[in-house]
């Protein structure tokens, strides 16, 4: 049972340490997982591979490299947070940050 554990969480890329906590633990004492635990088992969020296959299928659907759509990624990313709450603002800097990547919308 613990390997078939194991190869299921190394299947969805989690971290088969998990395995050793579930298996440590009482059935009887069931606990549940702290956030920082959560995320250090990466079980809440995006998984990284599925994370980067849409960068991957991003870069192509616009005609650029991976590594220039992960610099256009960035910046937008860091030119965009001030802009909570503004969608008009917003969305002229997705544009320029866009226009300036060389990447049409």
């Amino acid at each position: 049972m613990k390997r078939d554990a194991e190869a299921y969480l190394t299947e969805m890329n989690i971290p088969t340490r998990l395995v050793e906590e579930m298996f440590s633990t009482d059935p009887a004492e069931m606990r549940n997982l702290t956030r920082p635990e959560l995320e250090a088992y990466r079980l809440i969020g995006l998984d990284y591979v599925v994370r980067e296959q849409r960068a991957q299928q991003m870069a192509e659907e616009h005609g650029i490299s991976r590594e220039a759509y992960e610099a256009f990624r960035q910046e937008l990313n860091h030119k965009c947070t001030i802009f909570t709450g503004l969608p008009e603002p917003m969305l002229l800097r997705v544009s320029q940050v866009a226009e300036r990547h060389g990447i049409q919308l």
